[in-house]
């Protein structure tokens, strides 16, 4: 299909070395068991624009890749688990995710996020994140995202519309703390369990942890644990991820 249909797609992706690398690595994550997984992680090393231009070629447009159905894994949470009442504009300013649920997604190294939100009910984002290459180096990444409340269940945020793989992503605050408006409360906080879909993958999900400094006091980490019973998921069970965003 992809020799086929994305012919001139393939040829420019075979001339690119960082697309060629993804190609190779990609290979290598056939029949395992976290094929997904391992597909994701070669995105995360080997991406540009001949990437993209492929993928949206092979993926979207083609259909040459089979859509990775949803297994169940990351369920929409329980009504009762999330908050009832959520102003974005809590939102503004500089966070870390200072734990994550999924290691595919959620517990990059220095992930600092600049959050604006013009109204009550929308919020930007600038998402930084450093990948980590085999060699020990890194790499850093960034992205923009848009979010828009939900009218009737202000606790979900939605991020839709985007056009690389057609992805949306459904956001749920499982609780958070504003920080009296400080800037640089060790009490701020804001819990997000989230799941989404694209055209490669419909049921991932994941959840994460936002403090206004870069790892969380004991207080926030022990409120979040009893927010993640409601929701069904073991606090336990996430990483603190190297937040000292260091130069080496």
């Amino acid at each position: 299909c992809v020799v086929t249909q994305c012919t001139g797609k393939l040829a420019k992706c075979l001339t690119s070395p960082k697309c060629a690398a993804n190609l190779v690595c990609i290979n290598t994550c056939t029949g395992r068991a976290d094929e997904s997984e391992c597909q994701i992680r070669c995105g995360d090393l080997f991406e540009n624009d001949v990437v993209g231009e492929f993928n949206a070629c092979a993926v979207s447009q083609k259909k040459c890749v089979p859509q990775r159905g949803d297994d169940g894994a990351w369920p929409v949470p329980p009504q009762e688990s999330y908050v009832k009442a959520f102003n974005t504009q809590v939102f503004d300013g500089r966070w870390y995710i200072s734990a994550g649920l999924n290691p595919v997604f959620d517990t990059f190294d220095c992930q600092v996020h600049f959050f604006t939100a013009p109204t009550p009910k929308t919020l930007y984002g600038k998402l930084n994140w450093r990948i980590a290459e085999p060699d020990g180096e890194f790499f850093t990444k960034d992205t923009i995202q848009r979010f828009v409340e939900d009218e009737k269940q202000p606790g979900i945020l939605y991020n839709h519309d985007n056009e690389y793989l057609h992805y949306q992503d459904d956001w749920y605050v499982l609780d958070y703390d504003g920080g009296k408006g400080d800037k640089d409360s060790k009490d701020a906080f804001v819990l997000v369990y989230y799941r989404g879909r694209n055209d490669a993958w419909d049921g991932y999900g994941g959840a994460v942890l936002y403090t206004r400094t870069p790892y969380a006091s004991k207080a926030v980490n022990e409120r979040c644990a009893e927010a993640c019973k409601k929701a069904g998921i073991d606090f336990a069970a996430f990483r603190v991820p190297d937040n000292s965003c260091s130069a080496e």
